[in-house]
């Protein structure tokens, strides 16, 4: 993966004052023409500001190879398979991406711990020992901080500090952990439990299960909705998805698929319309991918053509393209939601198992600016404010600012405004603002001109 290095510029925070501005002719003129220039020569900034940073970013599929111990990246843009693998031992099934993309995590079942990767050298930098036998149970919290791995030989959940790596507790769940998902905001963990036959609520605030509920039998995968009001389980050998409901933890409704079906793993695209369930089924014959319609809980469609014995399953943040990888097949299809067909398909590593794909970097939203006046009695300073919103995901580690197509200032995450000083009252200035990633990578900019 190509990575750019990241500058680090030093913040402007001196207060620069400016004399009163002479109000002479020569000045007003000089004034006049200098609004004039900028003003003609910023749209041509602005443009090839735009269409430097455009498409930095890429987002990539993460694939574990369970029997060729490795980890294949995916280019999502291109659908092409990275050079390099990363290796990765003790059996890896079950995968995660930190949101700030910085880090993958992949549970390691006989390694009995999991592996750290870092993106910027794809390559392991630590190993967590965890309980027994991690499966594809695996989520990070939405900010980061912390990483819930089901352990399906000890039945319990190891709770990771992603700062220290270390487990700071372990949950007994029922048995067999073997899918989890968290909601939106962060405050629950919901767990499949495939030999118990149900799912543990826990509350993320206190580490402790809330609630058990029934579902179906031999429960796998999980997924929330986007608007964290729904769980979906997919339960292997009843052949059917339940449905919980989060506000009461109980099971709102049921869906029943075809007979021989094996649903196992499930992912639901991001605008919450559609749930995409893989098809297990043991003989590799029935390569199917179901397709359900949120609103009323129907089966929508079912996709053929995928490879044998659907495994994992990732859709890209964008909502346009399904990824499912082929446990006895060796591969990855590339499904297209807007046909429901197979596009294509990518080798990958022996017996792909836990698929999952970096989240987009976005700009900051709402970008706003307006010139501003520190008045100090005897002389004044002008000074352009700018301010915008935080982006969507949190895949960002700060922002960089440009006047004119010119870098002039880092911040970090936290920022949400910046003061350009010692600016000339009549002159037009084109700001624009993007966001980065830990490894350097820039978003597309936002940008606002002030006159």
């Amino acid at each position: 993966m190509k990575i750019r290095s990241l500058q680090t510029a030093k913040r402007l925070n001196m207060l620069q004052k400016e004399p009163v501005p002479n109000p002479s002719k020569f000045r007003n003129m000089y004034n006049k023409l200098a609004a004039l220039f900028c003003c003609s020569i910023s749209s041509l900034l602005t443009i090839a500001l735009t269409l430097f940073h455009s498409n930095l970013f890429a987002n990539y599929a993460y694939v574990t190879s369970t029997l060729g111990g490795t980890v294949s990246i995916i280019d999502t843009a291109t659908n092409t398979l990275l050079p390099s693998t990363i290796s990765v031992s003790g059996k890896p099934f079950g995968i995660a991406i930190n949101p700030l993309g910085n880090y993958v995590y992949t549970a390691c079942y006989n390694g009995h711990d999991v592996a750290v990767i870092d993106t910027a050298t794809n390559s392991v930098v630590a190993t967590i020992p965890v309980g027994t036998n991690p499966y594809h149970a695996i989520a990070t919290t939405p900010d980061g901080s912390y990483l819930y791995i089901g352990n399906s030989g000890s039945a319990d959940v190891s709770v990771i500090n992603t700062a220290t790596n270390q487990v700071i507790t372990t949950i007994d769940v029922g048995q067999d952990p073997n899918g989890c998902a968290i909601t939106p905001d962060g405050k629950y963990l919901y767990v499949a439990n495939t030999t118990s036959n149900n799912v543990s609520v826990i509350d993320t605030s206190t580490n402790e299960v809330i609630a058990t509920t029934n579902v179906g039998t031999h429960p796998h995968g999980i997924a929330i909705t986007p608007d964290g009001q729904f769980a979906y389980v997919a339960n292997m050998d009843s052949n059917d998805i339940s449905i919980i409901e989060i506000a009461n933890n109980n099971v709102s409704g049921s869906i029943t698929l075809d007979v021989g079906v094996v649903p196992f793993v499930l992912a639901i695209t991001p605008n919450g319309q559609y749930a995409y369930v893989t098809n297990h089924n043991n003989t590799g014959l029935l390569k199917y991918v179901y397709v359900i319609k949120t609103s009323d809980n129907s089966v929508y469609a079912s996709i053929t053509g995928t490879g044998n014995q659907p495994n994992g399953i990732a859709i890209t943040p964008d909502g346009k393209s399904v990824y499912v990888s082929n446990y006895l097949s060796n591969n990855v299809s590339v499904i297209d939601t807007g046909t429901n067909t197979v596009l294509s398909s990518i080798n990958v590593g022996n017996e792909p198992g836990g698929i999952a794909i970096t989240l987009p970097l976005l700009p900051p939203q709402n970008l706003t600016g307006k010139q501003e006046k520190n008045d100090f009695g005897f002389e004044y300073e002008l000074f352009n404010l700018l301010n915008w919103n935080t982006p969507q995901f949190y895949g960002f580690a700060g922002f960089f600012v440009y006047r004119n197509g010119n870098k002039i200032a880092t911040l970090n995450r936290y920022a949400r405004q910046y003061s350009d000083h010692s600016r000339i009252k009549g002159s037009s200035a084109t700001y624009s603002v993007t966001s980065f990633s830990p490894v350097g990578e820039e978003s597309d900019p936002i940008t606002v001109q002030i006159n």
